[in-house]
């Protein structure tokens, strides 16, 4: 299982090789990445390169004295500090386990209620709107070995 890792190294596809190789012949793996497009992630990546140079310090105490709990605002700094964000489309990480040889996986439509994609769900913004904040979310594959 891999929870949001592999889009932060900057060798994704190697990544998965790697669990598929350790990952029994009828096992099953967990892979957990950030979907493309959206204004969200446009925002996460400049703030990224503009806070590259910031003390980390500095950044969590800003938030701290802030009205926002820390979970809140973790799932933005959780992208904002690192130095790779490595976002796939579905249709990229679909052609990339294809050539994998994973055929049988799924992509998960909804998972907890703390991710982009639930927020989706039950957004009051039409379906263009969504996608134009959000863009595909965030992916929870599924696969048999």
């Amino acid at each position: 299982m891999s929870y949001g890792v592999f889009h932060h190294t900057g060798k994704m596809s190697q990544c998965i090789d790697e669990m598929i190789r350790v990952t029994k012949k009828g096992g099953k793996g967990l892979i957990f990445l950030i979907g493309m497009g959206g204004i969200r992630w446009n925002a996460i990546e400049i703030c990224r390169r503009i806070l590259q140079y910031t003390d980390r310090n500095y950044i969590y105490n800003y938030f701290d004295n802030k009205i926002f709990s820390g979970k809140y605002y973790y799932l933005f700094l959780d992208h904002v500090l690192v130095k790779v964000n490595e976002n796939k489309s579905r249709k990229e990480i679909m052609k990339l386990l294809g050539k994998k040889k994973i055929k049988d996986y799924k992509i998960w439509q909804f998972g907890s209620d703390r991710e982009d994609i639930n927020r989706l769900k039950f957004s009051k913004l039409n379906t263009k709107d969504k996608f134009d904040t959000y863009g595909e979310g965030e992916m929870k594959i599924i696969f048999t070995k």
